[in-house]
């Protein structure tokens, strides 16, 4: 599997598409993934794109940012062109991603099949990209495992729309849903790896979810006490501080030896506090620090190479908290460059709403698709 990389920063949309076409030449590609700043109409850069390439899969998402070896940049569009003769690949899109999405199980069934993918096939993998105010994730996430298997590999990002919280949108080979999903099944003959990185570890501070409202994300109480409250005593700072250094302020769900980030969306007035993902009640978190990105993408990238010495395909979905972050700390060119020297270059994806790795969607994270070539 190889991909080419394209970024465009023209205009209009008939300007960036034919930047990125005459950058692309004439070579066939089998998949086109797009990333793209809300500055331009999405509905019209579906439809160019899959005018252009007529006979590849063609999926797309907004973004809050897009990634590539020019950096982390805003207000334009990136594009992965994939060449993977000999792969299965068969995508899907959905409406209403929120709603009863077990309705479309026998879709999901013939895509897997046309790709010849078992249940719990392990040598298969699933692309998501999801819409990202709707709190549809788990949704979807749970109805593609239900339907295939809880051990089905899952990468994937949620739309973004920088940071106006309005509108977000996917699409899939010409179709636009600004409520749903899109998803591609891989069956590649290469090597994949999923990897996940955390620049946040825990503390030990732990914190009991006692009540909560699963549907909306919201905490009603930890360790049977007002959220609010109990959080500030088990961290160690005034409930003014808390709601002062709210963007800051991360829980973990620890899934075996796994630690898997949960950000926090908004605190209420009375205490009771919103996330971006969702904690079940009855469940255990664990206060989280940060740690020095940097030495984390070192590791990442290590660990990365260690696995997929020749990857092909790098694909990244990195939460806007942390695009924030790096840029605030200034070394988000720092990481930027070392990507370009651990990986030549051959690397995208965009800043996102939230993060999707195998059955969890989770907040404040880095998820790295590496393909062999």
């Amino acid at each position: 599997m190889k991909q080419k990389i394209c970024h465009s920063m023209e205009s209009s949309e008939e300007k960036a598409v034919a930047d990125i076409c005459s950058k692309l030449g004439s070579a066939h590609f089998d998949v086109i993934l797009f990333y793209s700043s809300i500055k331009y109409d999405f509905d019209l850069l579906t439809q160019l794109f899959n005018e252009k390439f007529s006979g590849a899969q063609i999926m797309g998402s907004t973004s809050c940012g897009e990634i590539s070896p020019d950096g982390y940049t805003t207000d334009g569009i990136v594009v992965a062109a994939i060449s993977c003769p000999g792969d299965r690949v068969k995508g899907m899109i959905f409406d209403d991603a929120a709603g009863a999405l077990y309705v479309h199980k026998k879709e999901i069934e013939e895509c897997a099949s046309s790709c010849n993918i078992r249940k719990n096939a392990q040598d298969a993998f699933a692309l998501t990209f999801i819409t990202g105010l709707y709190n549809a994730e788990e949704n979807v996430l749970a109805v593609l495992h239900t339907v295939l298997g809880a051990d089905l590999p899952v990468v994937g990002g949620s739309a973004g729309d920088d940071l106006q919280f309005k509108e977000t949108k996917i699409s899939y080979n010409g179709r636009v849903s600004k409520d749903g999903a899109a998803i591609l099944l891989f069956h590649p003959t290469e090597r994949f790896l999923i990897y996940r990185e955390n620049i946040f570890m825990p503390t030990g501070k732990r914190l009991n979810i006692t009540k909560a409202d699963v549907i909306n994300r919201k905490v009603i109480t930890i360790d049977n006490q007002n959220p609010l409250k109990q959080l500030a005593h088990v961290i160690g700072m005034s409930e003014s501080q808390v709601r002062q250094n709210v963007d800051d302020l991360k829980v973990g769900r620890t899934l075996g030896k796994e630690v898997f980030i949960s950000a926090i969306q908004q605190i209420n007035s009375d205490g009771t506090i919103n996330f971006f993902s969702r904690l079940m009640p009855k469940s255990q978190v664990e206060y989280l620090e940060p740690v020095d990105p940097v030495e984390v993408a070192k590791k990442t990238c290590k660990d990365v190479l260690e696995k997929i010495p020749n990857p092909g395909v790098i694909f990244m979905s990195n939460c806007i908290q942390r695009t924030l972050r790096f840029k605030s700390m200034k070394v988000d060119k720092e990481i930027i460059s070392l990507y370009n020297t651990s990986f030549k270059k051959n690397f995208s994806g965009f800043t996102t709403y939230g993060e999707q790795i195998n059955r969890i969607h989770s907040n404040s994270t880095l998820v790295i698709l590496a393909v062999e070539e």
